[in-house]
């Protein structure tokens, strides 16, 4: 049985090192193969130390004086820096690893965004790669100090910061595999209209017919199962100049999955692209505030325009409920959360209602 070892050095070999050897066999003196190469003395002597480079130029004077390749030396030195350049980030994520913990890796392991492993430093290597980001500080600069990490003050914690940053990050990668056209939102306007006749069909027909409208659109919707901890619906968010809107299947009802859907796109189609806004409560922005208040409404009135207010409101029956529900085009359980809202009593008719499971992951 052959076992294979995994070589890995704390430590980089300057190719100075071999240098010495090499002058060592030919009985060669630091003045001699300055006056061979046409180099200073100082930069034989600091590239003897480590302290300068082979450059390549330097690399072809070395192989005429020392017999040894061009090629080898240029080798010799690439491979230093790369080492020197592997150690110092090993360095930077030693004295972070602590930090990385902070995010849910575990989960993230189950989703298969991330590879499972037991090691700590390589767990965050692996957040490094998952967020495509160099180091902590670059994470913070995306996730929490740009404009678009908006996010983080509709967060009930900061630790939570993490969680929702996870998340949504699996949303972009998901949102930037699926076919969508150059964003149109005329065509995201009609699109939503279709998609509101979609709301009686099973998750198994509505939810590919949701991607392809929203994508013919311009629009990418992604499903991504809530992580532990997290307390957002959905979101609503642009990367890499692509519209998304995201949901997570929270309360696993039919009646917050359409409205929460209708929500964000409400967010896409009318307010800008700087924001994440997440569908969460805990926000206290003013401004957060009033666009919420008015997705909340636009949403509202695409599902049950304002004519049918009053009957809403008056339901008493489940007979009433299912002929407006027919009336209307919608789903019985949409129905009656949009009543429940207005009436404040969310125990009412709940049987009613749909419920939606995760087929997968």
């Amino acid at each position: 049985m052959t076992v294979a070892y995994s070589y890995n050095p704390d430590y980089a070999v300057p190719p100075g090192d071999t240098l010495r050897e090499a002058l060592d066999e030919q009985c060669m003196t630091q003045d001699e193969l300055a006056s061979r190469t046409g180099l200073s003395r100082k930069t034989i002597n600091e590239i003897l130390q480590g302290k300068s480079p082979i450059t390549a130029p330097t690399a072809a004077r070395l192989e005429l004086a020392t017999g040894v390749p061009g090629s080898m030396w240029n080798s010799l030195e690439r491979n230093y820096q790369e080492r020197v350049a592997t150690l110092r980030q090993r360095e930077e994520i030693a004295r972070d690893v602590q930090w990385w913990r902070q995010f849910p890796y575990a989960q993230l392991t189950k989703l298969r965004a991330v590879p499972a492993t037991p090691d700590k430093f390589k767990r965050a290597q692996e957040l490094l790669r998952f967020f495509a980001v160099s180091g902590r500080h670059a994470w913070e600069q995306i996730w929490t100090a740009s404009p678009q990490a908006m996010f983080r003050r509709a967060t009930c914690a900061h630790d939570k910061t993490f969680v929702t940053a996870s998340w949504l990050r699996i949303v972009q990668l998901q949102a930037m595999e699926l076919p969508c056209d150059k964003y149109c939102p005329e065509k995201f306007g009609q699109a939503l209209e279709q998609i509101r006749g979609l709301t009686t069909l099973e998750p198994a027909k509505f939810v590919p017919k949701i991607k392809e409208l929203c994508g013919t659109a311009g629009v990418a919707f992604s499903l991504v199962p809530e992580l532990r901890g997290m307390a957002v619906s959905g979101a609503a968010l642009w990367h890499a100049d692509r519209p998304i809107v995201a949901l997570c299947l929270r309360g696993k009802a039919n009646d917050k999955f359409w409205f929460t859907f209708f929500h964000e796109s409400m967010h896409i189609l009318h307010h800008g692209k700087k924001q994440v806004f997440l569908d969460t409560r805990g926000d206290s922005d003013s401004q957060s505030t009033a666009l919420e208040k008015e997705a909340n409404e636009r949403a509202s009135r695409l599902l049950i325009p304002a004519k049918y207010i009053d009957r809403l409101r008056c339901l008493r029956t489940v007979a009433q409920v299912k002929e407006l529900a027919r009336e209307l085009k919608l789903h019985e359980g949409i129905v009656v959360g949009q009543h429940q809202y207005m009436v404040g009593n969310y125990k009412k008719w709940n049987h009613l209602k749909m419920k939606l499971v995760w087929d997968g992951p």
